[in-house]
């Protein structure tokens, strides 16, 4: 299993939903406060994490029942 957190990191600020919308990814960039994309989608697995520029850190690992999320990032925080 790959490293993942709980905790999101100050630099992720975004997320881009990847949901199956009309047999292709939804590609909407959302803000962290927004769980809820207007395709429909709640953030979920595969969702793409993402700095305020844009620049993609990460993706969510796995979405549990209660909810909580456990993130994956694949480069070290900036200082």
């Amino acid at each position: 299993m790959p490293e993942t957190t709980k905790t999101i990191r100050a630099d992720h600020k975004k997320w881009k939903c990847n949901n199956n919308v009309d047999n292709k990814p939804c590609g909407k960039i959302n803000d962290m406060s927004i769980y809820l994309c207007n395709c429909g989608s709640c953030r979920k697995a595969d969702d793409e994490a993402l700095t305020a520029d844009g620049s993609t850190i990460g993706r969510m690992y796995k979405l549990h029942d209660d909810l909580s999320e456990d993130w994956e990032y694949f480069s070290p925080q900036k200082l």
